[in-house]
């Protein structure tokens, strides 16, 4: 394989999976495929608002709890640690602090399903 992000065999281009393929595919976005290459994605207003969602929160060793100072003993000479947030809790708190011009950037997607963004995110969409 030659170019960025390719799977299978004998590909060029980016983005490829399967065999001797050239260019972009097309992407499935919320399980179908769309128009959109993964260019067009890293593109769009939702990746960027995604790149926003930090699933890492640093905690100061005055924060932590006895449970987490023994678990993360470097936070002696570090002072503190890096918490991990699992994505669907750190989604829901970017979404929070979001304007609606954003939330809407994901509804804006190829194919957008309020059942699958609920099952990734847990967030909620009306409508």
């Amino acid at each position: 394989n030659s170019g960025d992000r390719n799977s299978g065999y004998s590909n060029s281009g980016d983005n490829n999976s399967g065999v001797f393929c050239t260019g972009e595919e097309e992407v499935r976005i919320f399980n179908k495929l769309s128009k959109w290459t993964y260019q067009d994605f890293f593109d769009s207003r939702a990746y960027s608002l995604l790149c926003q969602v930090d699933t890492k929160l640093w905690i100061n060793s005055s924060q932590m709890t006895k449970k987490e100072k023994e678990q993360n003993p470097s936070h002696k000479t570090t002072g503190g640690y890096l918490k991990g947030i699992p994505f669907k809790q750190a989604f829901k708190d970017t979404w929070g602090n979001w304007n609606k011009e954003n939330r809407k950037a994901f509804k804006e997607l190829p194919n957008f399903d309020k059942k699958i963004f609920f099952e990734i995110t847990g967030i909620k969409i009306s409508g």
